[in-house]
């Protein structure tokens, strides 16, 4: 099933395993790099095992996060494999400093170790390999099995130090806020981790454009280094607004900024079953609500989205609001925070969420009031 443009391939361990439709591009650029080096079709099917390789080992990578998050009970969401890498997806983050440590430690160890064993592997079996190799062999592959065991070395070697860069979005970053958390607050330990990444982003970006060291060869490695270095500081940027609206959301409960019912039996804005499927009633979803609840005896029963009253309101007449309500839907409770009605809400693809006591309706809160309350937030730190 297509979902979010990833598609899923199966499950490894209990951990599901979705492929973004975007990856095929890196096959597609194996193919052709292939051929550019050898100017035929071996050359291309060869580039297309080295990316299928590659591939594998990150999804190990991967893999090893989602097995060390199991050891602390963390649950796992899913993995995702992107044409820049892989995502390991935790429904529960880390608790403390010393979870996210190992969590974060555990893929670039997987690496590690697989290099090391694969590297031991070829100077018993194939002594002779390293001493007649070229550095080009550990980056893609000759079309023999020591040429392959060479560029799974190279692989993860690569991998490794690639994700040990102290810098987010890579597993680097996550091991130096974790270890800074251990002293400081997680809040604290990020903005450093954060600046720290820029830093990086930026002297990445530098020596990519300068150009140094020279390369004539293509593709550039100096064209990547700018590629990474973006992503690098955008990667820094983004962790740092993320954790501070986590850290401000959290401190913020749901029933502090719900707008509450004013009607006996119906809240204002509310809807009943028996309500017409009416061009005002689409209009008003459309324009501002987006999302209503349905309300029996000030009992929830439902909720009403735009999308759902305009598949059906091609009904006519009879179009009621109990023919295109939803009837399973998550719920808030006052007592929850803004950041988990920000987590409900993105998960379930939904723009308000209700907010009840037991089953009777409280009010709705709205993506507006938690974008609201976290500009308010910003403002005031």
């Amino acid at each position: 099933m297509l979902q979010s443009g990833t598609f899923r391939i199966g499950s490894i361990s209990g951990i599901a395993v979705d492929v973004h439709i975007t990856l095929g591009l890196a096959f597609v650029w194996g193919a052709w790099y292939g051929w550019e080096r050898s100017a035929n079709i071996e050359g291309a099917l060869v580039g297309i095992v080295a990316i299928l390789l590659l591939f594998s080992c990150i999804l190990l990578h991967e893999l090893a996060h989602g097995w060390q998050a199991r050891v602390y009970k963390l649950n796992v969401r899913r993995i995702i494999l992107l044409p820049i890498g892989g995502l390991t997806e935790l429904e529960t983050p880390a608790t403390h400093a010393g979870q996210e440590l190992a969590v974060a430690f555990a893929g670039p160890l997987m690496n590690l170790m697989l290099g090391g064993a694969l590297a031991g592997f070829v100077l018993v079996s194939y002594p002779t390999s390293f001493a007649n190799s070229q550095a080009i062999d550990f980056f893609f592959p000759r079309p023999d099995i020591d040429g392959l065991l060479l560029y799974l070395v190279g692989a993860n070697a690569l991998l490794f130090i690639f994700n040990m860069i102290p810098a987010f979005p890579m597993d680097g970053g996550r091991i130096l806020r974790a270890g800074l958390a251990l002293v400081t607050s997680y809040l604290t330990a990020t903005r450093i981790a954060a600046w720290v990444g820029r830093v990086i982003g930026l002297a990445l970006f530098a020596i990519g454009l300068v150009g140094w060291p020279p390369f004539s060869q293509f593709p550039n490695p100096n064209l990547a280094l700018i590629i990474v270095a973006l992503g690098v500081f955008m990667g820094a940027h983004s962790e740092d607004v993320f954790v501070r609206r986590r850290w401000a959301l959290a401190r913020v409960n749901v029933g502090d900024v719900i707008i509450p019912g004013t009607g006996v039996n119906r809240p204002a804005r509310a809807l009943a079953p028996w309500d017409n499927l009416s061009r005002p009633l689409l209009t008003q979803l459309f324009t501002s609500d987006r999302v209503m609840p349905v309300v029996v005896e000030g009992r929830l029963v439902g909720l009403l989205t735009y999308r759902e009253a305009r598949r059906h309101a091609g009904l006519g007449q009879q179009a009621t609001v109990a023919h295109a309500m939803r009837t399973i839907f998550p719920s808030l409770q006052l007592r929850d925070t803004l950041w988990i009605a920000l987590q409900q809400m993105m998960s379930a693809r939904l723009a308000a969420l209700p907010v009840v006591d037991g089953n009777q309706l409280m009010g709705m809160i709205t993506l507006d009031d938690v974008n609201d309350a976290w500009k308010y937030a910003s403002g005031a730190q």
